[in-house]
């Protein structure tokens, strides 16, 4: 789904704040990848203008 900003139209850059896991693979005590990411978000608004009033399609 697609964000867009009601008030200032941008369609681009977003800040999304929420909960995440991730399931990370270690060898040796080093971290080498992650396989499974999920974010799930709480609240979206627009960086250029900071508006919450933000859509999904």
């Amino acid at each position: 789904m697609m964000p867009e900003c009601l008030d200032c139209s941008n369609s681009v850059v977003f800040v999304h704040a929420g909960d995440a896991t991730e399931l990370r693979i270690y060898d040796n005590g080093e971290f080498t990848k992650s396989e499974h990411q999920q974010f799930e978000t709480r609240s979206c608004w627009c960086d250029e203008c900071e508006s919450e009033n933000v859509r999904f399609d």
